[in-house]
């Protein structure tokens, strides 16, 4: 991912030098080539000092992210425009051109400012229906809504987006409520009792479920003598089970519906998955004790916080449906009739939204928070419905 990020930092700082060069031309230019430079030079060395001042500081406290997030905001905000501003001016220099391009500027930063304010806590609720022929009929029309990356640490506006979350989650008369991890951003400390008290209110026919994300692991302190990270992700579990919520860490659980039953598995993220988390394929690692014991004949849903797990997950014959978040579709979707497109398609096979293969589905929530910029670009907090249903497919798989 960081390379992604380079690449735009690169050719934004190079077209930067283009048009200072090209606005001092002449004589009568030199103060508009100062000026230009010096406020482009100010842009561009926000995220120089964000990374700064999160590298210089002994932990990554709340104030600290927010600091770089809003570095990093004010960053895209100012930098992006230009840069759109620069691909016209290069196309040529006529007015119609330049004209065009400071339109369009103007409509990139304004697009950025509506994500600020209005884009990253418009929640949505998308609904899908998932139909297997392993479903027990017992549990057709089971209704599961899933969330997932809340991000508590890094909200804006924490309370009151929280609560606009645990309002609409309630109002969707959930059978089960599964969150798919990243419940926080870099420690335990982020659920303090007013997010605790609004968590608590979620409530579900079967309960709350939810998996342990790369962000609850402690894998972000950077102060461990003071917080190891095996203590926070302790206190981080203790914490979501005081909630009433039931922390599937590598376990199995199983609902039951009259004479029916199916079983609901969780896989933690690994540490050894913390220099993969954003490419396409991670190592090899052994899920099987997930499930010991599981049925072989079982409707099966997994909660696995990373999406590339689901190939491992279907290879050992589970994961009917599995559900996933952590990409974010990288806050940003792009929509041109019916297509959408994202940056998180350059680093991951499966980014949004459903996938099927051989009988079994994956879906991906796109989160409900936010990290490394204060916005969301066309993919706002999303809510998602799954509705179960008992019907006919391709052959199932050999378990």
């Amino acid at each position: 991912m960081k390379w992604v990020f380079a690449i735009i930092y690169l050719l934004i700082f190079t077209g930067d030098i283009a048009a200072v060069r090209r606005i001092g031309r002449s004589s009568a230019g030199r103060w508009k080539a100062i000026s230009w430079a010096v406020l482009a030079a100010i842009t561009d060395l926000l995220p120089l000092v964000a990374i700064t001042v999160s590298a210089a500081a002994a932990d990554n406290t709340p104030a600290i992210m927010r600091i770089a997030m809003w570095l990093f905001t004010a960053y895209t905000i100012t930098v992006l425009p230009r840069g759109v501003f620069y691909l016209f001016a290069i196309i040529s220099q006529k007015r119609p051109f330049i004209a065009t391009g400071c339109l369009a500027a103007l409509f990139v930063a304004g697009y950025l400012i509506y994500g600020l304010i209005v884009g990253r806590k418009q929640i949505v609720v998308n609904e899908t229906t998932i139909c297997s022929d392993m479903l027990p009929a017992s549990f057709d029309g089971f209704r599961i809504v899933h969330f997932s990356d809340l991000h508590v640490g890094t909200l804006l506006s924490t309370l009151d987006e929280t609560k606009a979350i645990v309002d609409t989650i309630n109002s969707l008369d959930a059978d089960l409520v599964v969150f798919s991890g990243d419940l926080v951003t870099v420690r335990y400390s982020e659920l303090d009792d007013g997010i605790m008290s609004m968590l608590a209110r979620i409530s579900a026919r079967c309960g709350v479920v939810s998996s342990i994300g790369n962000h609850d692991t402690g894998l972000y302190v950077k102060d461990t003598v003071a917080l190891p990270k095996e203590e926070n992700r302790r206190r981080l579990i203790r914490r979501e089970r005081e909630l009433g919520w039931i922390v599937l860490d590598d376990s199995t659980m199983y609902l039951r519906h009259g004479n029916d039953s199916i079983s609901l598995s969780g896989i933690s993220f690994p540490d050894e998955f913390y220099e993969f988390r954003h490419l396409t394929e991670v190592p090899e690692y052994d899920i099987s004790h997930v499930y010991d014991s599981v049925p072989s004949d079982m409707f099966n849903i997994t909660i696995s916080h990373i999406p590339q797990m689901w190939r491992r997950i279907t290879s050992l014959g589970y994961g009917d449906l599995t559900l996933a978040g952590h990409v974010h579709a990288m806050q940003t979707k792009i929509r041109f009739g019916k297509r959408v497109y994202s940056p998180a398609e350059l680093i991951y096979e499966q980014w949004s939204g459903a996938y099927e293969s051989n009988g079994s589905t994956l879906y991906i929530n796109d989160g409900t928070g936010y990290v490394g910029l204060y916005m969301r670009l066309g993919a706002p907090p999303e809510i998602t419905v799954l509705t179960l249903k008992s019907c006919k497919k391709e052959p199932k798989r050999s378990k």
